[in-house]
């Protein structure tokens, strides 16, 4: 039976088919639906649907809300009367409100005014409510000049560009079609690995942008959360191209095209968050997590903005559903991207501790000290879907990390509990200090966690050539390598807050596995964040001269992809730790509290 099983899938994967299946579902009304050995069948018959007015195919999808589901409207009230200094303090908040240009940037007489930009318009101020400041600042931007002209009544449905803009005569940038053929192009023309990843710019963004590009060509309207997304993948490609070509225009077209997304992910939020043209969940998540890709390439600050709303999103419409496979490839994204962007995040020590709850991501507490450490677990469906930030470690058959990054979704779980052991060292061990049990807890799951991070390299398949395995595949078991021997690192100085001495030999050995294939893996959008990452951490403990060295040539490759976790380039900040370590001659000093001095 088992051999019937494989022969029916032919040359397509398991994954490749329900993937099919699962897009299949979203378009077709028939009763059942077959793909190699896997079907599905409709077992409720649905009534006859009321008339509602969408503006793009699977606009209304989903019109989940909290109240549908009352067993979460106790969690939903706590995030959204969370206080977010907590985890953006008040007194850096204007950096999150920086375009990707000075010149989009917003002034203090701005921030006065936002309030009253949605008095108009209540349900917009409805759909806002449940973000962050620094998100609404990033995505609001300045009144537009023409705003006190607006007619009270609904706006319309057709997306206007702006005019400082000169629009082609189909009513879109005339470098639109270039720009999407160069995105197409560069995944296209990516590694022999392409056959065997699920990427989701590839299976949902993409055909997405396609798809709005020929709404807005036709008939010159589509949804603003699926022209964010469409602008957001046009400025994405315009400032890839830059990267490559100095001195080009692109870079200006990228910044445009980025103004315009931002411009539809604000009318998005103002009237397709609720109502009758509530847009779906997937698209909303889409739009907000391009935004935070494409905000990366101005540094890491808007960027953790973006995912901290992103997972608001989550937490109020997503966790509900019953995850289908698009949306649990939206999900790993949030998850991967925010783990690696919240070990890059400066923790600033918050005055009125006592005053404020700590926020609940990424910190453990006491009473959680010693809990989730155990590999062996086998993790139910509802653990997996529901632990969007990595806080329990097991296996969990349903992940899609291996598929999506190639990497295990247990390495990424053992960062995710370092970055909450170290966000909250400080504070245990001052309660410690009174406490005998806290003391010893501390001490044992800090051991604990220290010796799954050293063993966890037996777990890891050895390395083949198998076309239906990304995790073995040799460049990218190479990479998986060089993340783990940069968690080394990022253990030993965040939690035992070793001298860099001592990590010499770690920071060669995380460059030996990133150099051989570094050049070429870049090119793989989703590979990106997780290559620039070991580069980062190893590059900031580097102290030998060739070592160092090394370590400015891997971060020259990441720079010019336009990822980095500093506000300015890597290859200029690590180098100025370097300056600032020999200055003092203290080599325990540690790169987020240079990088806070300034």
């Amino acid at each position: 039976m088992s051999d019937e099983l494989s022969q029916s899938l032919g040359r397509r994967t398991a994954v490749s088919l329900l993937a099919d299946i699962d897009a299949a579902c979203e378009r077709s009304i028939e009763s059942a639906l077959i793909k190699g050995p896997f079907g599905v069948f409709q077992s409720v018959q649905e009534s006859s649907p009321a008339v509602t007015v969408e503006l793009s195919p699977d606009t209304n999808t989903d019109n989940t809300f909290t109240s549908m589901y009352p067993e979460t409207d106790g969690f939903v009230e706590e995030i959204q009367r969370s206080d977010w200094p907590d985890q953006l303090p008040g007194d850096d908040m204007d950096i999150f409100t920086a375009s990707l240009d000075p010149n989009f940037g917003l002034n203090e007489e701005d921030h006065e005014s936002m309030p009253n930009f949605f008095m108009d318009d209540p349900s917009g101020a409805e759909g806002l409510a449940f973000f962050s400041p620094g998100f609404i600042s990033q995505v609001i931007g300045p009144p537009e000049p023409e705003a006190e002209d607006l007619d009270p009544a609904p706006v319309t449905d057709i997306i206007q560009l702006p005019k400082d803009i000169p629009p082609s005569s189909s009513g879109l940038p005339e470098e639109t079609e270039q720009l999407l053929r160069h995105y197409r192009q560069s995944m296209a023309g990516r590694s022999s690995m392409q056959a065997k990843r699920k990427s989701p710019w590839e299976i949902i963004f993409l055909p997405c942008a396609l798809e709005t590009f020929a709404e807005l060509s036709l008939w010159n309207e589509a949804s603003h959360t699926r022209s964010s997304i469409f602008y957001t993948l046009l400025a994405h490609s315009a400032l890839q191209l830059h990267m490559t070509q100095s001195g080009s225009h692109w870079k200006e077209v990228g910044l445009k095209n980025h103004e315009r997304a931002q411009s539809h992910l604000r009318q998005a939020l103002q009237h397709e968050m609720f109502g009758p043209r509530q847009a779906s969940y997937k698209e909303l998540l889409m739009a907000i997590l391009a935004m935070a890709m494409t905000s990366l390439h101005n540094g890491t600050r808007a960027f953790r903005v973006f995912l901290l709303d992103a997972e608001r999103l989550i937490r109020l419409r997503g966790l509900a559903n019953q995850n289908p496979f698009k949306t649990r490839l939206l999900h790993h994204m949030y998850t991967h991207l925010r783990v690696i962007s919240e070990s890059m995040s400066i923790a600033l020590p918050d005055p009125s501790e006592n005053k404020i709850e700590v926020s609940r991501t990424f910190r453990i507490t006491e009473e959680g000290l010693n809990m989730g450490l155990d590999p062996a677990l086998e993790k139910t469906d509802e653990i997996g879907f529901n632990d969007i930030h990595l806080e329990v470690q097991g296996r969990w058959n349903q992940t899609l990390y291996p598929v999506i990054y190639g990497i295990p979704e247990s390495l990424m779980t053992l960062l995710s509990q370092t970055v909450s052991l170290a966000n909250e060292k400080a504070r245990l061990e001052s309660a410690a200090r009174c406490n005998p049990a806290i003391s010893e807890a501390l001490a044992k799951h800090t051991k604990t966690l220290e010796n799954r991070i050293w063993a966890w390299p037996t777990t890891l398949p050895t390395e083949t050539t198998s076309d239906d395995n990304l995790v073995t595949h040799p460049q990218v078991r190479s990479m998986t390598l060089a993340i783990h021997q940069a968690l080394v690192i990022y253990f030993y100085r965040r939690v035992y807050d070793m001298n860099a001495m001592i990590l010499q030999d770690m920071v060669r050995k995380t460059l030996d596995y990133l150099e051989p294939h570094l050049s070429e893996l870049i090119d793989e959008q989703d590979f990106a964040t997780s290559l620039a990452w070991p580069a980062f951490v190893a590059g900031c403990e580097a102290v030998a001269p060739d070592l160092q060295e090394r370590a400015l040539k891997c971060l020259g490759v990441t720079d010019e992809k336009g990822v980095y976790f500093t506000e300015r380039p890597a290859g200029v900040v690590v180098p100025l730790i370097w300056e600032r370590r020999r200055e003092t001659g203290d080599w325990t000093m540690s790169w987020q509290s240079l990088v806070m001095e300034g």
